[in-house]
């Protein structure tokens, strides 16, 4: 899994997760927020990359799924 953060104010990083990227995702997708007890190390980095921020026991994975490229990506 590839996460590119191109937020404004900032540089642009990556952030390449080949282990644990189920987990991620996971994690991600989650609707309350709680990691499980084996993806502390995998929440440390996200949030150490400023990918995620964590408060009273609950992680916010900030990225989003990309859906569809945009349209100036694909007109031709």
């Amino acid at each position: 899994m590839t996460i590119k953060d191109v937020r404004p104010g900032q540089p642009a990083s990556q952030m390449v997760i080949e282990d644990g990227a189920d987990r991620f995702e996971h994690l991600a997708e989650s609707a309350d927020g709680r990691p499980g007890a084996d993806d502390a190390e995998l929440v440390d980095d996200a949030v150490e990359a400023c990918l995620a921020v964590e408060a009273d026991g609950r992680t916010l994975v900030l990225p989003f799924r990309m859906r569809h490229w945009p349209v100036p990506y694909l007109a031709v």
